[in-house]
């Protein structure tokens, strides 16, 4: 994770399956998804993106090669990397693009369990989606390392300060709870001088991040605080 105010580094040194998860949840961690309809049916972009390029990632791997895989997200664009024997030098597009299976036998047990759809779906699906998500198309480059570089939508200074108010407002309210469990919604908008709309969303998503939870009936009920806060 190339960026300052995260500086989120995950090494995943495990079963190619429970690899796929963890560099899935790291996408999801973060990385936006933003509303899109698809005829009158939402579907996640970033779900469909990056489904896309983690199981490239994984599937078409050279194993031999002491590369190290990656996948940075920096502020505008998700860059993976991995080792490869290319069939092709220079970049891919659905014009050019010939499938060709690397380690059929992983595409195989991919496909099989829902994580790949067939030989040939991740370039399309890259393109189809992409300039909905981060304005344009993806990069894709076949050569000794195998690049995609997916563009994001850039977060600007005011976005930038507004979620790091959002995080502070966040922690302060885990810390007025673990000096007083009892405090209630009323409390803590006084306290911090926040709309009741405010207070109810930042418990909600504290709640969702199971670093907070609520014991007891709402009259005489204590909120407690998760240990790993």
């Amino acid at each position: 994770m190339n960026l300052d105010r995260y500086d989120d580094r995950e090494i995943v040194a495990t079963n190619l399956i429970d690899s796929y998860y963890k560099m899935m949840e790291f996408a999801k961690k973060h990385l936006n998804d933003p509303f899109y309809l698809e005829g009158d049916v939402r579907i996640s972009l970033r779900d469909k993106i990056f489904r896309e390029a983690v199981a490239n990632s994984l599937i078409h791997r050279e194993y031999s090669s002491a590369y190290v895989a990656k996948m940075i997200i920096e502020n505008g664009k998700v860059v993976f990397e991995n080792a490869n024997i290319p069939h092709f030098y220079g970049e891919l597009k659905p014009s050019n693009f010939t499938p060709y299976p690397k380690n059929p036998s992983i595409a195989k047990v991919f496909r099989e369990i829902g994580f790949a759809d067939e030989l040939g779906s991740g370039v399309k699906n890259l393109y189809k989606y992409s300039k909905a998500y981060g304005g344009s198309d993806p990069m894709i480059i076949e050569g000794e390392v195998f690049r995609i570089e997916v563009q994001t939508k850039k977060e600007t200074a005011q976005e930038t300060a507004q979620e790091t108010a959002q995080e502070n407002t966040k922690d302060r309210i885990l810390e007025l709870l673990q000096q007083n469990p009892k405090y209630t919604k009323a409390d803590l908008m006084k306290i911090l001088e926040k709309a009741d709309g405010t207070i109810k969303e930042h418990i909600a998503n504290l709640k969702k991040e199971a670093k907070l939870k609520r014991v007891g009936s709402t009259k005489s009920g204590y909120w407690e605080v998760s240990d790993d806060y």
